[in-house]
């Protein structure tokens, strides 16, 4: 899951970024706009990593999958809604 570790990656860069601009205070408008998108894409990247969690966690309760088997995008996630938020992560960039 290629994209995945993309999306944590960048989770990871933009979270610093966004400490970073609250701790520095900064007042600019268009830097506090553009924070706030991130913020959304960060809220935005965790739910879809929670989701994954809990398809991994409801396939191992019910003995669907084997242990250590690749999770496959269930139900509750789709391959469009992924891409649609990496295109959007690029263009916060």
């Amino acid at each position: 899951m290629e994209k995945l570790d993309i999306m944590a990656n960048f989770l990871e860069e933009i979270s610093s970024t966004v400490r970073l601009v609250k701790e520095q205070r900064i007042n600019d408008p268009s830097m506090m706009n553009w924070s706030l998108r991130l913020k959304d894409a960060i809220d935005e990247v965790e739910d879809m990593f929670d989701q994954f969690d809990y398809e991994i966690l409801k396939n191992q309760a019910g003995g669907s999958a084997p242990p250590g088997a690749d999770l496959t995008l269930g139900s509750g996630i789709s391959s469009d809604s992924l891409k649609k938020l990496l295109r959007k992560l690029d263009e916060i960039r």
